[in-house]
């Protein structure tokens, strides 16, 4: 149960997909490419809990190579 005047935020996986396509030198991103706590899903925040940047894979599309 949430109190009064708590919030809990979203971070939307939709926002991460479109920031990281739209990233120049991006040329292609598939949906089930991304994952947000190993899930193609939104991640819900609790009250006290800040989002932080974890693990990051960047392959190469042209020959897969990890950059």
């Amino acid at each position: 149960m949430i109190g009064f005047g708590a919030r809990v935020s979203v971070v939307a996986w939709s926002d991460v997909f479109n920031t990281i396509r739209d990233t120049s030198g991006v040329k292609r991103i598939e949906p089930g490419d991304l994952k947000l706590n190993e899930n193609v899903a939104n991640v819900v925040l609790d009250l006290r809990e800040f989002p932080q940047l974890g693990d990051v894979v960047v392959r190469d599309a042209s020959d897969g190579t990890i950059v």
